[in-house]
């Protein structure tokens, strides 16, 4: 519930107003934390959504936090560097999870993800998956060039997938 501000209140002093704001950035950081505790807590199954999807639409909708572009990749990394699926912070932040995904281009993670599922994975996925989201936007008149490029990128996947069980599984080589 909100209730309008009178003109004498509308107008801040100046140690007032950085209070304010920095009070809404602490806020917001706070909230990104909140999420991930969220996430990884799988708060929708104790609630009894089906996916974390519903829940954050559900339990959010209109009121989820819209981020600047400039800002948004910022978060995007942060939430990513969690652990969250581009799924996941797709429905957290309300943006399309193609948009995640160029947020993400370019940004090298070493990190597990860990998927809506519960189950660990690799970076190197997603990270496929937006290289290959990123071809389709360079070279959408060029299917050749782009069915071969995403075929090499697959090749590489793989190979992370091989290097991965690996090491987890303590082989040698």
């Amino acid at each position: 519930m909100t209730r309008e501000l009178q003109p004498a209140e509308a107008a801040l002093r100046a140690d007032a107003a950085r209070t304010l704001t920095e009070q809404i950035k602490t806020s917001v950081e706070a909230l990104w934390e909140l999420i991930q505790r969220a996430y990884h807590g799988r708060a929708w199954t104790a609630l009894g959504y089906s996916s974390w999807s519903e829940y954050c639409a559900e339990e959010f909708g209109s009121s989820r936090l819209r981020l600047p572009r400039g800002e948004r990749a910022e978060v995007v990394s942060i939430l990513r560097e969690s652990g969250l699926s581009i799924r996941a912070i797709a429905a957290a932040t309300g943006a399309d999870a193609k948009t995640v995904q160029r947020d993400l281009a370019g940004v090298g993670s070493s990190h597990a993800i860990t998927g809506t599922d519960g189950k660990t994975y690799p970076a190197s996925r997603a990270r496929l998956q937006a290289e290959i989201a990123a071809l389709a936007a360079q070279y959408p008149d060029d299917p050749a060039t782009r069915d071969a490029m995403e075929f090499g990128l697959t090749l590489r996947y793989q190979d992370s997938l091989v290097t991965h069980a690996v090491i987890e599984g303590g082989m040698s080589v």
